[in-house]
């Protein structure tokens, strides 16, 4: 099948569910053994609007995405998955990535890596919160957000965004991502967005809680 986004940088296509209690367990197959141990949440994580985050890091192993020169999309979406999942632990939110290293995982298994975490709630603003904080750390062109039925977001049962960080076909965003400051930018954009819909979520759960007494 040809790859609906074969030439876009999906840089760290992101799938964040939102989930009050996580059991995972590892793929048994060798490519989804480098994959996280399962965790469990604290008792004081299961009042909070999620408890996990996953972060899917597009392509990997014998699926290089879009090239450029020596730039390989599959590269550059672990990197910077791998600088979200960083501020995120920094900041106390637990998040599990689909691949850690470069191997392939076919796209039914990310939907199903994602679809064992239970529980999931305010679906809402989540790409909006994503997209304003990219716009404002990155300055980057605003195209808005889109409901588009790709693979693993339409077959994953929790709230999900995919996030576009640049074009492997345009000049200045190649410059531009061969760049760790940019990349930074960009993890901290999509941190913050997170961030944020977490903050929303937590005044709204507030509210509901208080119109129910």
């Amino acid at each position: 099948m040809k790859r609906v986004l074969q030439n876009v940088l999906a840089l760290a296509g992101l799938l964040l569910i939102v989930a009050s209690f996580v059991w995972m367990q590892l793929h048994r197959t060798e490519r989804q053994r480098a994959a996280p141990q399962p965790r469990t949440t604290s008792p004081s994580a299961a009042s909070k609007p999620f408890a996990v985050v996953v972060l899917d890091p597009g392509h990997g192993g014998r699926d290089s995405g879009a090239m450029c020169g020596g730039m390989l999309e599959k590269d550059l979406t672990l990197d910077v998955t791998r600088r979200i999942d960083r501020l995120l632990n920094s900041e106390g939110v637990a998040a599990l990535m689909t691949r850690v290293g470069d191997t392939y995982v076919s796209l039914a298994d990310r939907a199903a890596f994602a679809n064992r975490a239970r529980n999931c709630i305010f679906v809402q603003n989540l790409a909006g919160f994503i997209q304003e904080a990219l716009v404002a750390r990155t300055r980057a062109i605003d195209r808005g957000t889109q409901a588009r039925q790709f693979f693993v977001i339409a077959n994953v049962t929790s709230p999900a965004a995919l996030v576009e960080g640049g074009f492997l076909t345009n000049k200045e965003d190649i410059s531009k991502l061969g760049s760790e400051d940019y990349r930074d930018q960009i993890a901290a954009a999509v941190a913050d967005g997170i961030l944020r819909y977490r903050e929303a979520a937590s005044q709204r759960q507030s509210a509901l809680a208080a119109t129910a007494r």
